[in-house]
C-alpha cells in the first residue's frame, strides 16, 4: 500500500498520540479507576507513561492491547462463523 507523505505523517502522529487516563478508559470502554487499578496491581501488561503525577497512554499501545486480547478469527475471513 502506498501512502502519500501527508498520510504517512498522519498515521505516525495518530499512533504516537498520548491519551489521558480518562481518554484511554473511554477508548477501551472502561472506567479510569479500572486502568488505575490495573497499573497499581500490574494486572495486565498495558504500558503507560508516568511523568510526575501525570499518566498517559500511547494510542498504539492501547490498540496492541486490544489486538492481543482478540479471540477468534480476524473479521472478514469467514472462519469461525459456520462457513465452509
Amino acid at each position: 500500500m502506498n501512502f502519500s507523505m501527508k498520510e504517512q505523517a498522519v498515521r505516525i502522529f495518530e499512533n504516537a498520540a498520548l491519551l489521558t487516563r480518562q481518554q484511554a478508559a473511554e477508548f477501551l470502554g472502561l472506567r479510569p479507576q479500572t486502568l488505575a487499578t490495573w497499573a497499581s496491581a500490574q494486572r495486565y501488561a498495558l504500558p503507560y507513561i508516568k511523568v510526575g503525577r501525570s499518566v498517559r497512554y500511547r494510542l498504539r499501545d492501547l490498540q496492541d492491547f486490544l489486538d492481543r486480547r482478540t479471540v477468534g478469527a480476524p473479521a472478514g475471513d469467514g472462519k469461525g462463523l459456520g462457513h465452509a
